[in-house]
């Protein structure tokens, strides 16, 4: 699926999308609360327990690969998130 990331304030801080992994969108988030991505590395330094003080988590089930990558760049253009990976290693 497809999933967004907002702050405290409402803001957009994470777009991403789930396209392996056993338990997809719950797994997933289980990463950004463990520290294991590049959003919470880069915004918390790897520490994912501050995703739990007022961050909210929203996502959208899509079975067809297309359509989840489409979604996702969607809403990445759309909601312009504060976290956007450039390729490069760079956000």
């Amino acid at each position: 699926g497809v999933y967004v990331i907002r702050n405290s304030n409402g803001r957009v801080m994470h777009v991403g999308r789930t396209h392996r992994g056993k338990k997809g969108l719950h797994q997933r988030l289980a990463d950004h609360l463990a520290g294991k991505s590049s959003f919470v590395g880069k915004q918390f330094k790897g520490h994912g327990a501050k995703l739990r003080s007022g961050y909210t988590f929203q996502h959208l089930e899509v079975a067809h690969s297309r359509r989840r990558l489409l979604l996702e760049y969607l809403a990445t253009v759309r909601l312009s998130p504060r976290h956007l990976l450039t390729g490069d290693g760079e956000a």
